[in-house]
């Protein structure tokens, strides 16, 4: 736990203990979107409100949680250390909190197999701080804490050896896939192509009624556990709010997420070495250097492939090359990559693409699982080392394979972090007296894609008003890249997205839509932001001396509203608007 913790603390060693006002990576995307999400789980508690829909954000609209990586059951859980630091410091301790956790959870269930310490240690630091921690996790709480894969796998072998009963099995199995979908739906859902997966190799080798019988029997009681718990999630899902009913997801955006060779043998530049070299920033298609979850390594696959040769007649190790075979060929996506080309052999993906739901998984969340079960096979080719102190060589080259297994886990830097760069003046008691709770509010910055500092601002203040904009998967007309979109009359988002990106004319690619023209600065204009605020119910318009043409924005908003309150030194303007 020591070394786990030692690690962890490199990785995050620019960020301070409980700090609220430093984030990692980006005061903006994914990171602001997360931390929104813890936000709102603990103010759902603390008001009772619903805590699967939100009317907070994309106001009028509103959010189906469950159909975004929202990992409500951590933020329920986080509850208490929101309320007392605030929801940015529980997003940095839950990051570091979970690759602990990651790793001590596979660590254990390796040694409740029976391998040794040094081994269950190996498999808990691959697994725990592997690429797909690294990367994923690194902005994403549902990526970093995942201390249910290990165990479903554990109660999978359990199984397979008549160890458990199949009542005992059928029960953890479906508590694990209850579990796992209130951190992370998607997590669940491979569960589900894993256990299955496994179910159908079980059917296929015994061939017999009472194989049948015994799937039946787990399977029956996998079904009455997980449905107890995601009943009320699905629903929602399904049906609620928002929901979605089409895959979010165009395939460009999808085929971006696969494993390529080059993404398994060449981590990007945040590891510290590689054999076969490093891969350059090209390979960033989102989260920068750490973009790359996908990589294994030239020293794991080959000590996997040593373990799996010395333990080849054991039945779990056939098993563990199977279902590792299976996961990194679904993580390439629907065609399998020969010599950097696509090529025309499909993969099992292929086929789970067209299944409801598991469609819409990127491919290359597999490798998470992948790593596990691929690291349980490297540390067989350690086992019996202590007969192996009789052979100089032998022993020499099992040592320097560990070390190579151990340096390929390392980082050459500590994340980047950066100032959060909030509006304190919105969590502020003078904020409270001049916003009224539950009020709507349009903000300047208009949050907006991965431009969400308005979110940001709204999670640290404790989401007592509601937002206009955001930052989440919604539906819309086509349902492909499904986000939140801009309200009509769209001068509104025109006139504030410019002014606070920039540029004030020309075409922009921000974002999946297009960004119109500043409108003319008259009275016309102020109409059309005086229609908007009526349309939409707004009772508060917020101002923040930010962006690139700040001062454009203000005589925008000065003109259709007038002058304002002006507060924080100058640095914040509220127009209280009527309806």
């Amino acid at each position: 736990m020591l070394s786990y913790t030692a690690l962890a603390s490199f990785y995050f060693w620019h960020l301070g203990l409980l700090s609220n006002s430093q984030i990692v990576n980006s005061n903006s995307g994914d990171s602001v979107q997360q931390v929104w999400f813890l936000a709102w789980a603990s103010a759902a508690i603390l008001h009772g409100h619903n805590i699967f829909v939100t009317h907070a954000m994309n106001y009028p609209d509103g959010v189906n949680l469950f159909s975004n990586t929202s990992m409500l059951l951590l933020g329920v859980l986080a509850a208490p250390l929101t309320w007392l630091v605030g929801p940015v410091a529980s997003f940095g301790a839950l990051l570091r909190l979970g690759f602990v956790a990651s790793a001590l959870s596979a660590a254990s269930a390796t040694r409740r197999l029976g391998k040794s310490w040094s081994s269950s240690w190996l498999v808990g630091l691959l697994f725990g701080f592997g690429s797909y921690r690294t990367s994923v996790g690194m902005t994403h709480v549902f990526a970093a804490v995942d201390v249910t894969t290990p165990w479903l796998l554990f109660t999978l072998i359990r199984l397979s050896q008549s160890r458990w009963s199949l009542r005992r099995s059928g029960v953890m199995l479906g508590l694990l896939i209850g579990l796992g979908g209130l951190i992370s739906l998607e997590r669940s859902v491979i569960y589900v192509v894993v256990v299955a997966a496994c179910g159908l190799v079980a059917l296929i080798r015994g061939r017999s009624r009472a194989t049948l019988q015994s799937l039946g029997e787990t399977g029956g009681w996998l079904t009455v556990v997980a449905v107890s718990i995601l009943a009320l999630p699905t629903y929602f899902y399904l049906w609620g709010p928002q929901a979605l009913h089409k895959n979010p997801h165009s395939s460009d955006f999808f085929a971006s997420f696969t494993t390529t060779w080059r993404d398994v043998l060449q981590p990007g530049p945040s590891h510290l070495w590689s054999p076969v070299g490093h891969q350059g920033l090209d390979v960033a298609a989102i989260s920068g250097v750490w973009s790359n979850p996908s990589y294994l390594g030239i020293p794991l696959i080959v000590a996997a492939g040593i373990g799996a040769y010395r333990r080849r007649h054991e039945p779990l190790t056939r098993a563990a090359v199977g279902l590792s075979t299976l996961l990194v060929m679904i993580s390439m996506g629907r065609n399998l990559p020969m010599l950097g080309n696509v090529s025309l052999l499909n993969t099992p993906s292929w086929v789970l693409g067209h299944v409801p739901l598991v469609g819409s998984i990127t491919p290359d969340r597999y490798m998470n699982t992948g790593t596990l079960v691929i690291s349980f096979l490297a540390v067989g080719a350690f086992d019996g080392a202590r007969r192996w102190r009789q052979h100089l060589v032998r022993s020499g080259l099992a040592a320097l394979v560990a070390l190579a297994l151990v340096v390929s886990i390392l980082p050459a830097a500590s994340y980047p972090v950066v100032a959060t760069g909030e509006c304190t003046w919105l969590s502020s008691p003078e904020a409270h007296s001049v916003i009224t709770q539950n009020a709507v509010v349009v903000a300047y910055p208009y949050p907006m894609g991965v431009f969400n500092q308005g979110m940001l601002d709204q999670a640290q203040s404790g989401i007592y008003y509601r937002l206009v904009g955001g930052y989440a998967i919604v539906p819309n007309a086509h349902s492909v890249l499904s986000g939140v979109a801009p309200l009509r009359p769209y001068q509104v988002f025109d006139t504030l997205t410019r002014a606070y990106l920039g540029p004030l004319s020309g075409p922009s690619s921000t974002y999946p839509f297009k960004l119109g023209e500043i409108p003319p600065y008259g009275a016309a204009t102020a109409g059309v932001f005086r229609k908007f605020v009526r349309m939409h119910h707004v009772n508060f318009v917020v101002y923040q001396n930010v962006g690139a043409y700040p001062e454009l924005a203000r005589l925008y908003l000065g003109r259709a509203f007038g002058a304002g309150r002006v507060f924080d030194h100058g640095q914040v303007v509220v127009w209280k608007v009527s309806k």
